[in-house]
């Protein structure tokens, strides 16, 4: 993912923070006092982003004005802003059946939150649109382009009790209202699908080698010691097969939890990566990466990967079979099932665990845009999500698990007689009860900290800082931006005051008490 696209941070230091207000930029000032993008200052991005801006309106403004005419059959075109997953087809041919006075056009050019964010602000962004986490829901409600829909989803069935209680998070925001002096919450999507994530394998890989099947009742240490055996060599012992896919910072959220520790305090307001805990996952993750090269990094698999279309590299890699493990969710089977070399061989298991079985899960969820002409049929396709037609669907194409847990947790999915072979549909229901949603602080974006994280990754694959190293200092990094920001900004001030209950220090953020 990108930078986020070009919304500012408040001008009015003074205003209260708002949900709708809230800076959604990857902007923190600087120590020179001006407002800047990643560590670039304000006044020499400022024509930059002006220019890209100017752009991005005009593409928009040109695929608006060349987008098909309604009144050509009648129907009402609703553009869907999503990714060309192919079970997308099997939803838009199902829901156009379902509503034949609506055509659902999806819009998979467009699927980047900078996109989405100018287009839906200039007024010609799509009718729908994809949402693809918490944190992008946090940024698109900030940013004002989500209609909120908790009446409506109420009386039309789609609220949030109609899917997985583990998402509430990833559908719906919990903020604090001035007015009233308390906390409120209200939704703003439904799900599209909803992603626990497990651990595939290849069993002819496991046959080759003689190592039996893993089962869900392993730990990290064991999961090495079978990645090491699934390693494969050349002749000049370049690595040809790896044990264990590509882990980056969304995999290694999960990997920390389960050794106990978390990329941020309870109350979200400082980074502690450089806990005990933490630094011990990363240290085990070095190990995996670097001292026993079990796992590609994420160069190594970029240059061994293909390239293009939908999906990424790394399940390339699995279904080239040149990675025998794969974290991942059931989506991964809408790739795997046109493989006919893994036909068969594909098993599952749940991840491994250490003092926690914990990892990520995620919604996948649609919601409307403000300005969309078409409100009353988006509210009808998000209805239709909440459908056990629809639910079904996701579950005959196996793109992940259906919004709908009566339909997930339903003898027919478990045991799909359709694909007896895919016998391991329990797990997801397992790997979700143990699963979390993962919030960010409020005080930097979600992909900055990304950014950073990911950069420190690939210094210490290439061998240039220890684990605790890079611990130390991207928590440094990333406590030293938030800092600058509380700074500047009141109403990032207030808000940090609301978390812990106490007055925002400069001179001690992050808080000695109970930090290194």
């Amino acid at each position: 993912m990108g930078p986020r696209g070009p919304v500012d941070w408040p001008e009015d230091e003074n205003r209260v923070w708002r949900p709708d207000s809230y800076p959604v930029a990857g902007a923190v000032s600087c120590p020179g006092g001006c407002a800047a993008i990643g560590s670039v200052c304000e006044n020499g991005m400022k024509w930059v982003l002006l220019g890209i801006l100017g752009v991005l309106i005009a593409w928009s403004l040109l695929a608006y004005a060349i987008m098909p005419d309604p009144s050509e059959d009648g129907r009402t075109v609703l553009t869907w802003v999503s990714d060309d997953n192919p079970a997308r087809r099997g939803s838009i041919r199902l829901f156009e059946e379902l509503h034949p006075d609506i055509r659902l056009l999806l819009d998979p050019a467009n699927t980047t939150v900078e996109k989405i964010i100018v287009q839906c602000k200039g007024g010609v962004g799509g009718d729908v649109f994809n949402c693809y986490g918490r944190w992008q829901l946090v940024d698109f409600v900030r940013a004002g382009v989500l209609q909120p829909i908790d009446e409506e989803a109420a009386r039309l069935g789609f609220d949030v009790t109609r899917t997985w209680p583990q998402v509430l998070d990833e559908i719906s925001i919990e903020a604090f209202n001035p007015t009233t002096g308390r906390p409120e919450r209200h939704q703003y999507t439904f799900p599209l699908n909803v992603n626990a994530n497990v651990m595939f394998f290849n069993k002819r890989i496991f046959d080759e080698v003689g190592e039996p099947y893993p089962t869900s009742d392993w730990d990290w240490n064991e999961c090495l010691r079978v990645a090491r055996r699934l390693v494969k060599r050349d002749k000049s012992g370049r690595i040809t097969r790896y044990g264990l896919g590509t882990y980056e910072m969304h995999e290694t959220v999960g990997l920390v939890w389960q050794f106990g520790g978390s990329f941020f305090d309870p109350s979200l307001t400082y980074c502690t990566l450089d806990s005990p805990e933490a630094i011990e996952a990363i240290t085990f993750l070095h190990r995996m990466l670097v001292v026993d090269e079990v796992m590609p990094s994420v160069a190594e698999r970029n240059a061994i990967g293909t390239q293009g279309g939908w999906g990424s590299s790394v399940i390339d890699l699995f279904c080239t079979e040149r990675i025998a493990m794969l974290r991942i969710g059931r989506w991964g089977m809408v790739k795997f099932r046109t493989q006919p070399n893994l036909r068969g061989h594909v098993g599952a298991v749940l991840l491994p665990h250490m003092r926690s079985g914990a990892d990520e899960i995620r919604a996948l969820s649609v919601g409307i845009n403000p300005k969309s002409p078409n409100k009353q049929e988006a509210l009808r396709f998000l209805q239709f999500l909440a459908s056990d037609e629809f639910s079904w669907q996701v579950v005959e194409s196996a793109d992940a698990l259906p919004p709908s847990p009566k339909v997930g947790q339903d003898e027919r999915f478990l045991k799909d007689a359709a694909h007896p072979e895919e016998d391991f549909n329990h797990l997801f229901i397992e790997a979700i009860k143990r699963g979390r949603s993962n919030h960010f602080p409020p005080f930097i974006q979600t992909t900055r900290v990304e950014r950073i994280f990911n950069r420190h990754l690939a210094v210490m694959s290439d061998r240039k800082t220890t684990p605790e190293q890079m611990c130390r200092a991207l928590t440094d990094e990333i406590n030293e931006e938030m800092r600058v920001s509380l700074n500047r900004y009141a109403s990032m001030r207030e808000e940090y005051k609301r978390r812990t209950g106490r007055d925002f220090d400069p001179a001690d953020y992050p808080p000695k008490e109970g930090h290194r």
